[in-house]
């Protein structure tokens, strides 16, 4: 809010305003619609409602009057955040269940979650794959643009310098390590 108000203040163009996707609709709200077309974001999960599975929710839910919270809160990228989030939970569940049976235990899920292979929650997130070495799933993201309306994807989704990225993380840890 604060870098998109100073760019605009300083006349600076707002699509070379690069944020995370933090940078959700009741911000695009506080700018003005308008005024942040063209702002980007780098994100790991779809923005928007053309997310198979946030339709669904709105259609099935909402439009019924049977919606779980605000309506308002669906249509923001927090919402599809937590719905990547828990599509990943749940698919690591549905995997420990067929592969072991009930009652899930830790390492069932454990092993389950170590099985999840590309991934997306029906389009809601970057592909996921986990692995035991690497439990963030890849690491991918892409570039959106707001266009007035909505959120458009600028790029595939991608997982760039990762060896850069490990070199940081690595350094970093090395300064909490306990002796």
């Amino acid at each position: 809010m604060v870098a998109s108000k100073e760019m605009r203040r300083n006349r600076f163009p707002i699509d070379r305003y690069l944020s995370v996707n933090w940078l959700n609709e009741v911000d695009i709200a506080n700018i003005g619609a308008e005024e942040a077309k063209g702002i980007l974001r780098g994100t790991n999960v779809a923005g928007g409602q053309d997310v198979p599975i946030v339709k669904t929710m709105l259609e099935t839910y909402y439009a019924n009057g049977k919606g779980s919270g605000p309506e308002s809160l669906v249509r923001d990228v927090y919402y599809n955040t937590g719905m990547a989030i828990y599509s990943a939970g749940f698919e690591a569940a549905r995997i420990a269940i067929t592969e072991n049976g009930w009652p899930i235990t830790p390492e069932s899920m454990k092993n389950a979650y170590e099985s999840i292979e590309n991934f997306d929650g029906d389009g809601v997130m970057a592909p996921v794959t986990v692995t035991g070495e690497d439990h963030g799933g890849g690491g991918k993201t892409r570039v959106e643009q707001w266009d007035g309306e909505t959120w458009v994807p600028l790029t595939d989704w991608s997982a760039d310098y990762l060896d850069v990225v490990w070199d940081v993380i690595k350094e970093s840890s090395e300064k909490f390590t306990v002796e």
